[in-house]
């Protein structure tokens, strides 16, 4: 009889999450789908027949091609292979590859390594779990719900090995669990000056590494840095891709100046590229220079004295005098880009605001159960791959760039003036995809997104809690399919927006953005909207209450926006209409803490002030924009 042969990869966390840089976060995904196509490819060698991923191309499976595979294998084993044997075989293949990328990174960065710690942790890295069962002809679903429940049960019961702690080693800053690889010696400052000679002999090291002061690296870490050389955009630099493309849109001289400063960026060494992405563009690098607070810090770093004790971080041994006379001429050249002075471009500093997408399909789990065959499964897997090589691409054509898209799961970062056209096109992307299990679904297999936008400035876990909160969110419903924007002001509570993709939330907030923009809603509107939905708690959720906040609202509308009041009444009066529907309780009959509705639309409207202050950086009219925050 056949085997349904299950196998489980990890630790997602160790490999994916623990990031403090946005690269970090793609090298461990993208190693992660490395050993799992290693994994999947032995699979396959053997005979066995790929369920989940399923290749359709002979170049899917090799090594380093764009075919993403998840951290869960599935296969059909012909009755004459052993499973024992090939998962024996996949572990070994699995074992191979991760030794293959620490292996890279070991030799790029030995004299900085302590070899001991080094192996101890390199062979204790890989998590691996397998389950099996037999698969009869007619009873496909059956065994795949058997086969599942038996490697969560595995895992459950996952082996814990002796811990090999290390007093007086620091614990790595991006895994806590670990003990730092980095070389230490008897004291801190030999430390600080045996890692400087180091790093001050290997350049190109000092520059994959970009060590900061006091982070220490365990081995995920350190291979994660060093293993191979390939930029990848920062958090600044989508922050001010809207601020970049105004520049662009306006073309002549503005446009020349930042071309100046790009160039200074490439000649020199305190600023990496953006890989392949935005190599098109006037700017293709790290976007802290062109925050002026943010160059002020790196010039200041860069000058300091020789005395200082903290003088090994990347940015002050790294840099000569010709990087910091660099330094000096963009900042006169950001003055004149941001100057609203006669001399001055006028386009002020760029907006610090980026998106952070997290997307998850609703219900995958209840349709892949419902399979009754493993061809309905393949199918249903190579649909999930083209979705997410769609999903990539959409990501970049809006100008973001994707971390991972690997079957429903999407994280990308996106310009703040994009993500909401992004996210109305992965979900349209997805339900079309997925069409053909309309059926099975019980209804088109539908997409719930989360969108945080929040402050480069923000540490890379918060960025990406803040993403997962609103994924979470979006997802809070029992029929999902929702879309969730949370803004994340560097100061105050964050702003909360959620509704269906039937109400069309995307379309909405467009019009919110547009309206706001052209002057038909004020900015002060919004903050007056939640006023008054405060002003209505404890009132009784009756007619009359309905027709007060009505009448009120219209003399809000009519004293506060700057033109147009008959157009803003007429575009606004729908959703105000929906807006009145929802009440807080139906128990209690009054509107208990706030009137829901109405302190929703002005949520929408919070929301929609702060990204119009991207939309027209894009759009070439940065001066308008101040330099504080969506607040």
């Amino acid at each position: 009889m056949p085997t349904l042969l299950a196998l489980s990869l990890g630790p997602v966390q160790g490999f994916i999450a623990a990031a403090r840089r946005t690269r970090d976060l793609w090298f461990g995904s993208f190693i992660l789908s490395e050993i799992s196509k290693s994994v999947a490819r032995c699979v396959h060698d053997y005979g066995g027949q790929l369920i989940f991923p399923a290749p359709q191309t002979g170049t899917d499976l090799q090594a380093e091609s764009a075919f993403n595979v998840s951290n869960i294998i599935l296969a059909r084993l012909d009755p004459r292979v052993s499973p024992g044997d090939i998962a024996e075989s996949a572990l070994t293949e699995a074992q191979r590859c991760w030794k293959m990328y620490a292996d890279q990174a070991l030799q790029n960065g030995r004299k900085l390594i302590s070899e001991n710690l080094w192996g101890e942790q390199v062979d204790d890295v890989l998590e691996f779990y397998a389950a099996w069962c037999p698969l009869s002809d007619n009873d496909y679903r059956t065994a795949r719900t058997n086969v599942m429940r038996l490697l969560a049960g595995r895992k459950a019961c996952r082996d814990f090995l002796p811990a090999k702690g290390h007093a007086g080693i620091p614990k790595s800053s991006l895994d806590g669990a670990r003990e730092s690889v980095l070389a230490c010696a008897r004291t801190r400052e030999e430390t600080r000056n045996l890692r400087r000679k180091v790093l001050q002999e290997q350049p190109e090291l000092m520059q994959r590494l970009r060590l900061s002061v006091g982070e220490e690296l365990d081995a995920v870490a350190f291979t994660k840095r060093a293993a191979i050389k390939k930029p990848f955009p920062s958090v600044s630099r989508v922050a001010a891709d809207p601020w970049i493309r105004g520049i662009e849109r306006d073309g002549g001289g503005a446009e020349q100046v930042l071309k100046e400063i790009a160039d200074l960026c490439r000649r020199s060494s305190f600023s990496t590229g953006s890989g392949e992405y935005y190599r098109d563009s006037a700017f293709p690098f790290d976007g802290e220079v062109l925050y002026r607070g943010r160059l002020g810090s790196l010039i200041a770093d860069a000058t300091r004295g020789d005395s200082d004790p903290h003088k090994w971080s990347y940015g002050e041994i790294g840099l000569s005098q010709k990087d910091v006379n660099s330094l000096e001429q963009i900042k006169t050249l950001l003055s004149k880009l941001q100057s609203t002075h006669d001399d001055g471009f006028s386009f002020g500093e760029p907006n610090p605001y980026l998106a952070v997408l997290v997307a998850d399909g609703d219900k995958m789990g209840k349709l892949i159960s419902s399979f009754e065959d493993e061809g309905m499964n393949i199918r249903f897997s190579q649909a999930l791959s083209g979705f997410a090589s769609e999903a990539k691409k959409v990501v970049a054509e809006c100008q973001g760039f994707t971390v991972y898209t690997g079957g429903d799961d999407v994280l990308g970062f996106v310009p703040v003036d994009q993500v909401i056209q992004c996210a109305e096109r992965l979900h349209e992307a997805f339900g079309r995809t997925l069409s053909e299990f309309e059926v099975m679904a019980d209804g088109r297999p539908t997409l719930s997104i989360g969108v945080a936008i929040c402050h480069f400035l923000e540490s890379l876990e918060d960025i990406l809690r803040f993403g997962r909160d609103a994924e979470r969110a979006a997802k809070n419903r029992p029929e999902g399919n929702g879309l969730a924007i949370h803004l994340y002001p560097r100061s105050g509570a964050p702003i909360l927006f959620r509704d269906n993709w039937s109400n069309e939330p995307a379309a909405r907030m467009e019009r919110w953005i547009s309206m706001l923009r052209e002057g038909l809603l004020s900015d002060r509107t919004a903050y007056d909207l939640r006023d008054m939905a405060v002003d209505y708690a404890g009132w009784p959720t009756t007619p009359e209450t309905t027709d007060a906040i009505k009448k009120d609202l219209q003399r809000l509308l009519k004293r506060k926006s700057s033109r147009g009041n008959e157009t803003v009444l007429e575009s606004v009066a729908n959703d105000v209409s929906i807006a009145l529907t929802r009440v807080h309780s139906a128990k209690s009959g009054l509107h208990d803490g706030f009137h829901l509705g109405i302190m929703g639309l002005a949520q929408e409207w919070l929301i929609a002030r702060s990204m119009a202050r991207a939309y027209d950086q894009a759009a070439g009219q940065g001066a308008i924009v101040a330099a504080g925050g969506p607040a």
